[in-house]
């Protein structure tokens, strides 16, 4: 069992993302999903710590763990999914720069100082036969959400590879939601990785922190969307009485409010394993995920049905949040191969798939 008293420092990054989530994204959700985001926010984030708060003091980070990082990511993400989603990216590596050589790590560190608007992507890459021969990639990968990615961050079978810009093709594609992050498909030709991971338990670690990190997100949206609904179903009167007060919506508020607060709950624990090392973290993050994906596409699609038909309008964010949740939901592998995982999950590990026997993918 896990004791969830926040120590001060949590509390008071979680005050300052909530603040930064209102008075900053919020407010420029729009524009951000119109022009994407500008690079001064990208500095701004930077300066406020938040990409780099699990990282130790000696890469220029704050030593925090990943249950203060969730708490941050929840706020952000009520404030705008796709615009926190876009701004985080050097968190995405904080597993990997504690693997690679302090030299590596820091000089990675240092680029994101220089250039604090380079993007991070993470992938799943086990259900697209992905070919891996002597350390190089080969496959498609037909959606990520960026336009101009400088890092991929991409799991195969039994491995993870960190490849560069330079070892991939990138065409553009219309993104469905998180409009703000952009979207391309990536082309790999026996790309070259920067890094890569063998070990297993390496492997589940850094995606573990990865399926952690998004649900936190998934919690963040759906608490917007349930705060949104509240208020619009309070002040819309329906038959003599505010909707809130009739049976059937008052049921679905209730119910969107319990799911929020069961993915809340899950991703707290999730992130605690996470953080004290524990050996069945891989399962609790796949269970997070799980629990959270569930919560943010019903809480978003639940809203949307709320306002009735201002609800598909763009006059109301709700549209643009269900939009915003069906994209992140599919990362990391969505919900299939979270729901794969801990079918193969054993005591202590997760057993790799034979992605040959099932795709006709290859890796050697």
């Amino acid at each position: 069992m896990f004791h969830f008293g926040f120590e001060p420092e949590e509390k008071l990054v979680q005050q300052t993302a909530n603040s930064f989530a209102r008075e900053v994204l919020r407010p420029a959700s729009r524009a951000h999903e119109r022009s994407g985001v500008p690079v001064e926010l990208f500095q701004r984030y930077w300066s406020l710590g938040f990409d780099r708060m699990e990282l130790p003091v000696s890469l220029e980070g704050l030593g925090q763990g990943l249950l203060a990082k969730v708490l941050t990511l929840e706020e952000l993400a009520w404030g705008d999914a796709a615009a926190a989603f876009t701004l985080d990216n050097l968190s995405w590596l904080q597993p990997v720069l504690a693997m690679m050589r302090e030299e590596d790590a820091r000089a990675i560190v240092t680029e994101f100082q220089h250039q604090p608007a380079t993007r991070v992507i993470v992938a799943d890459g086990r259900d697209l036969s992905l070919q891996v021969q002597d350390g190089r990639v080969s496959g498609h990968l037909p959606f990520v959400p960026a336009a101009e990615p400088t890092w991929l961050l991409l799991r195969t079978t039994s491995s993870a590879f960190l490849l560069r810009s330079e070892t991939f093709q990138r065409e553009p594609v219309e993104p469905g939601g998180l409009e703000a992050a952009g979207g391309s498909r990536l082309r790999l030709d026996k790309s070259s990785s920067f890094w890569s991971v063998t070990d297993p338990t390496h492997v589940e670690r850094l995606w573990s922190r990865a399926r952690i990190a998004l649900t936190a997100m998934f919690v963040g949206v759906a608490r917007a969307a349930l705060e949104y609904a509240v208020e619009y179903t309070r002040t819309r009167n329906v038959f003599g009485r505010p909707v809130a007060q009739h049976q059937g919506p008052a049921f679905l508020l209730a119910d969107m409010r319990t799911s929020i607060e069961a993915a809340r709950l899950a991703t707290w624990y999730a992130a605690k394993a996470y953080d004290l090392g524990a050996g069945d973290t891989a399962r609790w993050a796949a269970y997070a995920f799980l629990e959270g994906a569930e919560c943010a596409l019903s809480c978003t699609r639940d809203a949307v049905q709320l306002l009735g038909g201002h609800g598909f309008l763009r006059d109301h964010l709700v549209e643009k949040w269900m939009r915003d949740a069906r994209v992140l939901t599919l990362l990391c592998g969505g919900r299939d191969m979270a729901s794969e995982d801990l079918l193969y999950w054993k005591e202590g590990e997760i057993t790799p798939r034979t992605l040959a026997a099932d795709t006709g993918g290859k890796e050697d």
